[in-house]
């Protein structure tokens, strides 16, 4: 029995027990099943058949590549999960197969190989499965109970997992949390892993923004930001230095699906004064942005009232711009027409 290894593993090696005879004929049931010792090709079946039955008592091919598998993804302890999934690795990649060897490939002339299961068929499939399972484990579980010699040999088959990819992908990133970091570089399917990991979406960068603040300013998708709305601890936290709530960068920045979702919410405050005592209204009258300040004028609690810095309201500040549209719907919703204080026309 030689075991040289064959010349080309995905043509010259084939496990025993197949059903095709070297013409490329499928063959029946009956015939496949049964020992032939007589005719031309009697020699080439008994060695199929006693090869199919060297694999089988040589190893449970079945039970380690099905019934293990299936046992190991039906586990709902994560901790006994990774800990079996290395062991399983280990053993799957130690399986050893006899395979017949066609010198020349696809030729009746063989000899039987033993090899490694590996160098046979595809793992592909069977980690793909373990990722998926892998992926619902949270990283702090991951973290404890995975050793040195385990993760090596798990990133090697299964691969990362989306957590620990968006991790490495947005660590460090200027010094922003990976998750305001991902939200940044609109990175959405990065943001809903590491929020799927435990990253809290309170914890603000340098410049006191939070996820939410992010979310806003990029004008993210409304699954992602209804779920970080539905994690963040004050709604109307504000910026360290330009005092920006989350509704204000969203009005800024007319993000009218953000702006709408941020309204809805019972714990908003519309009116905030940040820098140069502008509120929402403000910002959304001096872009000059009609459609955001009809949407705004809406909500009762929208305050047409409130002065920035300079003594004007957001009437009078769509007047100094001269954007006569948001003029138009400010005095169709009653905007006080107030004339400028005596000695503020310097100041404007």
């Amino acid at each position: 029995m030689s075991t040289s290894p064959p010349l080309n593993v995905h043509h010259a090696c084939q496990p025993i027990g197949g059903r095709q005879d070297p013409s490329g004929t499928s063959l029946p049931e009956s015939r496949y099943d049964s020992i032939i010792t007589e005719g031309p090709l009697g020699s080439w079946f008994t060695l199929l058949n006693a090869g199919l039955r060297l694999n089988e008592i040589h190893s449970d091919f079945r039970g380690v590549f099905f019934n293990e598998l299936d046992a190991l993804l039906e586990e709902a302890d994560d901790e006994a999960y990774v800990r079996r999934m290395a062991d399983y690795l280990r053993r799957i990649r130690s399986q050893y197969m006899f395979v017949r060897v066609e010198r020349p490939p696809h030729s009746k002339r063989f000899v039987l190989g033993y090899v490694k299961c590996e160098r046979v068929f595809s793992f592909v499939s069977r980690y793909k499965k373990m990722w998926l399972r892998l992926n619902r484990v949270k990283p702090m579980v991951l973290t404890d109970v995975e050793n040195g010699e385990n993760k090596a040999l798990r990133l090697v088959c299964v691969g990362e997992t989306d957590y620990e990819r968006a991790l490495a992908m947005h660590r460090n990133n200027d010094g922003k949390p990976p998750l305001a970091a991902a939200l940044k570089a609109k990175d959405e399917e990065a943001a809903m892993a590491l929020l799927d990991g435990g990253d809290d979406p309170n914890e603000v960068d340098g410049d006191g923004w939070n996820a939410l603040h992010h979310a806003a300013w990029t004008g993210c998708r409304q699954p992602l930001c209804n779920r970080i709305l539905g994690m963040i601890q004050n709604v109307n936290a504000v910026t360290n230095y330009t005092k920006y709530t989350a509704f204000m960068q969203a009005a800024y920045n007319k993000h009218l699906d953000v702006v709408i979702l941020l309204m809805n919410y019972p714990e908003i405050d519309l009116n905030v004064q940040g820098s140069y005592r502008y509120t929402a209204l403000h910002w959304v009258v001096s872009n000059n942005d009609p459609a955001i300040l009809a949407q705004l004028l809406r909500d009762y609690r929208i305050d047409l009232t409130l002065k920035d810095y300079s003594n004007r309201t957001p009437l009078k500040l769509a007047i100094r711009f001269g954007s006569d549209d948001c003029v138009k719907i400010l005095r169709e919703h009653g905007a006080p027409e107030e004339l400028p204080a005596a000695g503020s026309a310097a100041q404007e």
